[in-house]
């Protein structure tokens, strides 16, 4: 048996509450709530706020995604460097004040419930559908995070900048969601398409013709709620120079393409949303 006393073992520190789990923000989330409730539009607007900006409020880079361009060619050392900036600005606009209650208390940050809202909604919500719209020379997304029924709308530009709202639980979003992928509520079926290409043929140019006419595409990742007998879909859309739309999605050995109408997707969104 050894001579020496054992150490008695070393606590651990409690890791600091970050903004998106700390008690103030359910209670921004419950204000913004019942704002929402007196609302007589169907959703609330939140915020803005630019990738720096949102990766510095947050507890873990990645519950800020998706980035913008501009942001995702930073090095990390420019990362941190924008970050700090973005804070300097907020502070001088009194959006972000660190406070102390006593000169030996921790500093804690006050920051608009907006903000805490869309931290504690991202923090804990499930992601219910991811889009990525491609244009001609422009790139954005749509994500929508849904909490205990609360669907949060959150779309990203290209340079970066996230637009938070919240939407009423029975609003019909599909045509807002299909207007901001370009396809227009009247559009109508590009009819005469309708094939489908093997997957080791969707590279080549010469077998999809009907693809150079394509003035939007968006790939839309439509997750089902748990306990649904299939975890989701993946479903892309194009609109063609005259306004027609078509989509595209796995079929067996390869991917099919065929027309439909707005409408069309609209009612197939709508019951993608009704599963929610």
């Amino acid at each position: 048996m050894s001579d020496q006393m054992s150490e008695p073992p070393q606590e651990t520190p409690d890791k600091p509450v970050g903004l998106a789990d700390s008690p103030i923000a359910d209670e921004a989330l419950s204000r913004v709530l019942a704002q929402l409730e007196e609302t007589d539009e169907s959703f609330l607007q939140l915020v803005t706020l630019t990738d720096e900006e949102l990766v510095a409020y947050s507890d873990d880079p990645e519950e800020a995604t998706p980035f913008g361009q501009w942001y995702s060619e930073l090095s990390v050392e420019q990362q941190a460097l924008a970050q700090t900036a973005a804070l300097r600005t907020q502070t001088a606009n009194d959006r972000f004040v660190l406070t102390r209650e006593d000169d030996e208390a921790d500093a804690v940050p006050l920051v608009p419930p907006e903000v805490l809202a869309v931290l504690r909604l991202k923090k804990v919500g499930t992601v219910a559908l991811n889009a990525t719209r491609v244009m001609e020379d422009d790139i954005a997304w749509a994500v929508y995070h849904v909490a205990d029924g609360v669907w949060l709308r959150e779309l990203v530009t290209r340079h970066g900048y996230h637009s938070f709202a919240l939407l009423k639980p029975d609003v019909d979003e599909a045509e807002t969601t299909l207007a901001w992928a370009g396809v227009r509520p009247d559009a109508q079926a590009a009819a005469e398409i309708d094939s489908t290409v093997a997957l080791e043929d969707i590279s080549d140019p010469g077998k999809l013709p009907f693809l150079a006419e394509t003035t939007a595409m968006t790939t839309f990742v439509r997750l089902h709620p748990e306990g649904s007998p299939t975890d989701g879909d993946i479903l892309m859309t194009h609109v063609r120079n005259d306004g027609s739309t078509f989509v595209s999605g796995r079929e067996g050995e390869g991917v099919r393409y065929m027309g439909i109408s707005g409408a069309d997707l609209a009612e197939d969104f709508r019951a993608w949303k009704a599963r929610w």
